[in-house]
């Protein structure tokens, strides 16, 4: 009798430690990853086209364009690259690496990414610094992702703030 005991519950045993797994299938769109951009402190709310974005001074005195983002996917790692240029001369362009902590379903919520401004192309306007050469200027910010499925790209023409 106590070997029929040990075949019955070691199935069930399993059964409970495979559905415990982080490579358990989740219910995630088809075509992964999907990427959206946010506003930094809040990632409900999606970053639109035409959109002012405030130069935000950081901690140590430099100055950044501030994001977060949605990333819909299974996988368990992200690298992601972000840019921000604006009148053809590259002002940030920042590498992030982490793991996808799943919010809800295969989706990822992050805020808080600061893509960091070189004042280098800006020195030589005006002796100003970046908060005031950028408010009212058109900026790109360019933002992408790869994880074990794919890549997703999400270009977006902003509007330099304070």
């Amino acid at each position: 009798m106590p070997w029929a005991f040990r075949i019955v519950v070691l199935p069930g045993l399993v059964a409970i430690a495979a559905g415990c797994t982080e490579d358990a299938p989740l219910d995630c769109p088809a075509d992964v990853p999907r990427l959206t951009v946010t506003a930094a402190e809040d990632t409900t709310v999606p970053v639109a086209e035409g959109d002012v974005t405030p130069i935000v001074l950081g901690p140590q005195g430099g100055h950044h364009v501030a994001f977060g983002v949605r990333i819909d996917d299974p996988a368990a790692r992200y690298a992601m690259d972000a840019s921000v240029t604006s009148g053809g001369e590259l002002l940030a362009d920042d590498h992030y690496e982490g793991r996808l902590r799943r919010d809800e379903g295969c989706t990822t919520r992050m805020e808080g990414f600061w893509a960091f401004l070189d004042q280098g192309p800006l020195a030589g306007r005006d002796g100003a610094w970046a908060p005031d050469l950028l408010v009212g200027e058109a900026l790109t910010l360019d933002v992408r992702v790869q994880t074990d499925s794919g890549d997703a790209q999400v270009v977006l023409e902003l509007v330099g703030g304070d």
